[in-house]
């Protein structure tokens, strides 16, 4: 049965209901479409970058490079697939609670953890997000830090 609809269409969140008589109802609606989430960013890899002066002493500084999204390199036009930052995350346990530690513009493919890290493991995910939705992390990388001074060799 339909009630005398004829059509219903779904446009700009509006319900319109179209009947035999020719009459047109619109009704508002919470039935949007869902947010649509860039992909995750993948190949993400750690290092240990050159050592920089930080308060009066060297340090390493972890350094993470990613590729972005497949969808950013084959799409021209933003569109609301498109990613337009990247959250980083870090944690001491690789299944462990991931504290949010930087979110930056998705123009930017490498993050340098400035930190002040303690020798310990610490494990990355990198997600993607836009306006109306966030991809999932991606996979983890990790890197132990054995000590938080820079060590030279020659």
């Amino acid at each position: 049965d339909n009630d005398g609809i004829r059509r219903l269409d779904l446009h700009n969140n509006f319900i319109c209901k179209y009947n035999y008589g020719g009459t047109v109802t619109i009704n508002a609606t919470d039935e949007r479409p869902p947010p649509t989430a860039p992909e995750a960013p993948s190949g993400l890899i750690i290092s240990l970058g050159p050592c920089s002066s930080y308060r009066r002493s060297s340090r390493t500084i972890p350094t993470l490079e990613w590729d972005e999204p497949s969808q950013a390199i084959t799409r021209k036009a933003a569109t609301s697939e498109t990613a337009t930052n990247y959250v980083i995350s870090r944690s001491t346990a690789s299944q462990g609670q991931y504290e949010i530690i930087a979110v930056i513009s998705a123009a930017e493919t490498t993050y340098r953890d400035s930190a002040e890290l303690f020798p310990n493991t610490y494990y990355y995910t990198v997600a993607a997000n836009n306006s109306e939705a966030e991809s999932n992390a991606s996979d983890f990388v990790a890197i132990t830090i054995i000590t938080s001074k820079c060590i030279v060799t020659k």
